[in-house]
Parts: structure tokens; sequence; C-alpha cells
């Protein structure tokens, strides 16, 4: 039970790293005794092609007497495992039919891993040596020529490219038109690989790789299922030369696989002249490891994008809502403005209407008491008047001793009245009036 699970997460494992159906994964598992990291590398070294050879049936046969070996699982699981192992090799059997145009995977043997191990303290010798003579010519004058026109450099690779070899290709490679310095800038931007093929005009092994190897359909493929950026020149340009010294190209052709790692663009996987079948396993793996970091990157940039959007978003609200106050603020204060005047002007009209009210009820008031006063005067006048009438000579009697008084007027104007003892000047001066 705990062995079908482990193969059944094994299996779900494979699926999701390499992009393949249950068959396929079944296939390099199988293949590899169910040995996840084996099953994998194998994947990629192969080009997700797997030969039927002698040595995955002896694995099969392996894997069929650890089976039986274990005490634990019995007759039932050995025979179940028998039948899975001949299933496997009939898909196995049937997966080696290949479609036109594809190239079988060698794997390097024993003896091409030693050579290429002994060969390495060589050319780590040669490299360090090559680099000194490089510096000892750079300050003697031999200097690479200054570049005055990069993109004009890759315009003219390109058009070469289609004039000698786009007629005669399975695929056509993208090129770039950008600089070097663009296209690292592009592909950092775009959080893509950026493939770089340097080209030796005067090398046939490096025309005939970019016409039949570089050109192919599974290049072709890979190019455009990866994604990658891809950007050429040739040696013969001042660019080219440039850009073949900053990445320390010295045999041609060179294929480097790059990407951004800490803010600048480094080389993770450097290809030479090669077999189809090996360019595509070593740039299938080189693409996988570089994807990985590239999902990484994406993952990271996506969070900080997210970080960034909501901190723009919660600044843009924070803003908002702080203007949005102060707005409302600033409404609210020329409202309370606009009301106080307001309240003062009526305040003030009311004021006006009453004081003008009040004149006019004053005026009218005292209008009231003159003419009160004027009655109250002629009444009395008029009292008066009646009084001193009777005072007048002949008009009453008066009782008791009266005096008679003569009065002269400055006309010449004579008359007499008669007056009691009692009567004051008041009554005598009216009466002379009247």
């Amino acid at each position: 039970m705990a062995d079908t699970e482990s193969r059944q997460a094994s299996l779900a494992n494979f699926m999701e790293v390499c992009q393949v159906d249950s068959a396929r994964a079944e296939q390099f598992l199988g293949h590899c005794d169910y040995n996840l990291e084996r099953a994998v590398q194998l994947y990629f070294q192969t080009g997700g092609v797997l030969d039927n050879t002698n040595e995955g049936a002896q694995n099969h046969q392996n894997r069929a007497n650890e089976l039986r070996r274990r005490g634990g699982e019995g007759g039932a699981a050995s025979s179940s495992s028998a039948s899975s192992t001949s299933s496997v090799d009939s898909r196995s059997t049937n997966g080696t039919r290949r479609s036109a145009g594809t190239v079988a995977a060698r794997q390097m043997t024993w003896l091409e891993w030693f050579i290429a191990v002994a060969a390495l303290p060589i050319n780590i010798i040669m490299s360090t040596l090559q680099d000194l003579l490089e510096g000892v010519w750079g300050l003697f004058g031999g200097r690479t020529p200054e570049v005055t026109d990069a993109r004009g450099d890759v315009a003219r690779f390109i058009s070469k490219y289609r004039e000698h070899y786009a007629h005669a290709v399975q695929s056509r490679v993208p090129w770039s038109e950008d600089t070097f310095m663009e296209a690292c800038h592009r592909a950092k931007r775009e959080l893509r690989a950026l493939l770089v093929f340097i080209h030796n005009e005067n090398s046939a092994e490096s025309s005939a790789f970019l016409r039949d190897t570089l050109s192919s359909e599974a290049v072709g493929a890979l190019i455009t299922n990866s994604n990658l950026l891809v950007w050429g020149v040739s040696t013969a340009t001042p660019e080219g030369a440039k850009v073949a010294r900053q990445l320390r190209a010295r045999a041609f052709p060179t294929l480097i696989l790059m990407v951004a790692r800490d803010g600048r663009m480094i080389a993770s996987t450097r290809l030479s002249s090669m077999p189809l079948d090996r360019l595509v396993a070593n740039l299938t793996m080189g693409v996988n490891m570089v994807d990985t970091h590239l999902r990484q990157l994406r993952a990271a940039h996506h969070k900080t994008t997210v970080i960034i959007v909501f901190v723009a978003h919660w600044i843009l609200t924070t803003g908002m809502f702080r203007l949005r106050r102060e707005e409302d603020s600033r409404i609210r204060a020329e409202q309370e403005a606009e009301y106080r005047e307001a309240l003062a002007a009526d305040r003030k009209k009311k004021e006006d209407k009453e004081r003008a009210e009040r004149e006019v009820r004053e005026k009218e008031e005292a209008a009231r008491r003159a003419e009160e006063e004027r009655e109250e005067c002629r009444r009395i006048i008029e009292e008066k008047r009646d009084e001193l009438r009777t005072f007048r000579c002949g008009e009453s009697p008066v009782e008791g001793e009266a005096v008679r008084v003569q009065i002269r007027f400055p006309s010449g104007e004579k008359t007499e009245r008669k007056f009691a003892l009692e009567d004051t000047v008041e009554v005598r001066n009216l009466a002379i009036d009247y």
C-alpha cells in the first residue's frame, strides 16, 4: 500500500515537473525503477524520447526481482509488478517510434565523462593563458575596435542570416534586433532567459551549426515553448568582438544561455558545436534550471507588485480620505461663515426694521402727544375765555362790592369794565384782551 502511494506521488511529481501525460511519465519512471530524480534527468537528457534498449529491460527485470524479494508484499504484489513491468515494456516499445525529423538522444558514456573531467584542469589552464595573452595584446595596441553602430552590426548579422541561411533551414530563428545591452535590459524587464549566439563567419563549423543545428525544428520548438529571447551577432563586427570579449567566448560557435541574477545578467549555460540531440538535451536542462529561477523571480516580482499596488492603494485611499476631510472641513467652514454672514445680515435687517418701526411709532406718539397738548391748550383757553367773558362789563352783574376800570388803548379807543374787589390782575389782563 505504501509502495503504491509512493509511486503515485512520484508519478504526479514527474507529470508536474516535465509537463507530460501519465503514459509518458510511467514510461520514464518504469525505466528508472521509479527513481524520480533519475527519471527527470533522463527525460531532459533524451529530449522526452526514450529508446527501447536492453538497459531498460534489465532495469525492469531488476525491479521485478526486487519486488519478489520483499517478504511483506507476497505473490500478489509480485504478479502485479510483473504485469506492470510488462505493460511498461510494451509502452516503452511503442514510445520508441519517433516522428519524422526527430533525432535520437544519446547519453554520455563513462569514458566520455572521464575524459571531460580529466580535461577540466587543462581547459582552466588554457583559459587563464588566453586571458593573459589577451591582456598583453590589449596593452600593446591590439584593442577591440570601438563600437560606433551596435544596432547596425546586429542588423547586418540578421540580414546575412536571412540572405544565406533562411531559405535552407527548417525553422527561422526569431532574432532580436536590439543591441546587446538593450537585449539584456529587455530580458531583465520581461523576466525572460536570453540566448546569445556568437558567430564566426570564417569558421565553416560555425556556419554549419547556424544552418543545421540552431535553425532546426527541435531548437525552434524549444525556443518557442520556453519563450527565449534570442540575440546573435558576428565577431567580424565591433559589437560582436566586444560581446565575445565580455562573455569570454573563445571557441566558435558559442551559444550562451543567460539569466538575470541580483540585478545583472550572468551566463547560466555555455554550449558550443555538438550534435543536435546533445544540444537539445543540454539546452533543455539549462532552460529548466533557468525557468525555476525565473519562476521564483516572477513570484517575487508578483509579490512585490502586489505590495506596491496595496501600498499605492493605501496611500491613495488615505490621501483621498485626507483630501476629502480637508474638503469637507473647508466646505463646512465656508457654510458656517456664510451662515454667520446671513445670520448677521438677517439680524441687521431685523434691527433696522425694528428701529424704523420704533421711530415711526415714536413720531406718531410725539405727534399724538403734541395734538393732545394742543387740544388741551385749546380746551383750557376756551374754558378761560368762557370764564373771562363773564367779567365783561354789562354782560354779567358783579356780586358784592365792585370797581369800575376804564381802559384806553393806543388807538384811542376806550373801554370800561367792572371788576370785583377779589379779582386778580390776571383776570383784569384777560378781560382787557377780550
